[in-house]
């Protein structure tokens, strides 16, 4: 719930170099900060579950309790426009001194009701990494029709144009072909794995219906706000992401040394 919070006024009279006054900012308490980030990740988990922005309030109340403030839909509306920024710039950073050992790759569908009919088939396109350090990074997101060759074939373009020059050595997905078809055109170095995730759930998906969870919530939505939703989501997740194992391993992994089920193979 709500906490007072008493912030000293601070009278800054420093001037920078062309005179200009500077202004302090407490690292403490951000200024106009309303909510803790934890509420900050929770209002895209709703979007995506279908919860209209005019319900914001009432929903955040009910998990929340009474009396929460600085949630208004008004407040959720500014939120998406600066999260949509956020996510433009991040989509512009340049990947110059980036390079990427292994990637994995997937397209994800969302239950969410589009206003436009030709939305109807977006699916959200995401792609994370591991360093040389073996630290695990979001790479990038983005929409797309389906989980088409094109689609995919826009966002590794889109990598390499922004300075993402060298090639990973191994890429892992399911079996949708539209990466697989992209990614050999464009990393035709890389090495193909067939993401064990998929594969499980391939087989549960045979099982009868009875013994598996399913969504049936169902909401309205736009193309763009469902795209920096599923953002906000990602960077938030990519702070918990942890080292990968064996990470002392892939300098030889760079320089091609061959492992087999996991061995290093000594030349003969």
């Amino acid at each position: 719930g709500p906490v007072d919070v008493m912030q000293p006024r601070v009278n800054d009279k420093r001037t920078d170099a062309e005179g200009n006054r500077m202004r302090f900012t407490s690292a403490i308490l951000p200024p106009y900060l309303r909510r803790t980030k934890a509420i900050d990740e929770l209002v895209p988990w709703l979007y995506l579950k279908g919860i209209s922005t005019g319900d914001f309030p009432d929903a955040l109340q009910a998990l929340l309790g009474p009396g929460v403030e600085g949630l208004s839909a008004t407040n959720i509306c500014r939120l998406k426009r600066v999260w949509e920024d956020e996510w433009k710039a991040w989509s512009r950073r340049d990947l110059t001194d980036k390079t990427y050992v292994y990637v994995w790759a997937d397209g994800i569908h969302f239950n969410i009701r589009l206003g436009d009919a030709a939305d109807k088939k977006q699916c959200i396109l995401v792609l994370m990494g591991a360093t040389a350090d073996g630290t695990k990074e979001l790479i990038g997101i983005t929409d797309g029709y389906r989980e088409s060759e094109q689609s995919w074939a826009e966002l590794l373009v889109g990598l390499q144009s922004r300075g993402l020059a060298i090639s990973p050595k191994v890429a892992a997905a399911d079996g949708a072909l539209g990466f697989w078809a992209a990614s050999r055109k464009l990393w035709p170095d890389t090495r193909d794995q067939r993401c064990w995730v998929h594969k499980t759930a391939n087989v549960l998906n045979k099982l009868p219906k009875s013994l598996l969870r399913h969504r049936r919530t169902k909401g309205s939505g736009s193309r763009t706000a469902c795209l920096t939703m599923v953002f906000k989501l990602a960077r938030a997740a990519e702070k918990l992401w942890r080292r990968l194992n064996g990470s002392a391993l892939l300098p030889d992994v760079i320089r091609g040394v061959r492992f087999i089920d996991g061995i290093k193979e000594i030349a003969a």
